[in-house]
């Protein structure tokens, strides 16, 4: 039997000024993908005016990832709130781009220009 091993998903979060800030490193795989929709959920329950996804610690994203990525975004958007995507390493934001999600997320280079 061949386990499964990448590096530890882990998401911690913190609340500043009604928007949600979290912190995401790791693999978002096939295997951590509903652990990711998992963690997004409450966050969207709570309505904050602005998902902040901080990507500079995800190391892969998979396609199921994205699509959780997605989902989250039209959650958000239900009451107004949007989803912005933080300093993803180069081949996360590749994924991301040829999925071509850098079209439709806000993109920032920083904590800071997210938070502005």
């Amino acid at each position: 039997m061949s386990q499964h091993s990448t590096a530890p998903f882990d998401v911690r979060s913190e609340n500043r000024d009604g928007m949600i800030i979290a912190f995401v490193s790791g693999e978002a795989d096939v295997f951590n993908s509903e652990k990711l929709e998992a963690v997004l959920t409450p966050f969207i329950a709570k309505r904050p005016r602005r998902l902040i996804l901080e990507l500079s610690q995800l190391t892969m994203i998979s396609s199921l990832a994205m699509g959780k990525l997605v989902a989250a975004r039209k959650s958000m958007a239900l009451h107004g709130g949007e989803v912005v995507l933080v300093s993803p390493i180069v081949m996360v934001h590749d994924a991301l781009r040829r999925a071509r999600l850098t079209d439709i997320f806000k993109m920032t280079a920083s904590l800071d220009e997210a938070l502005a």
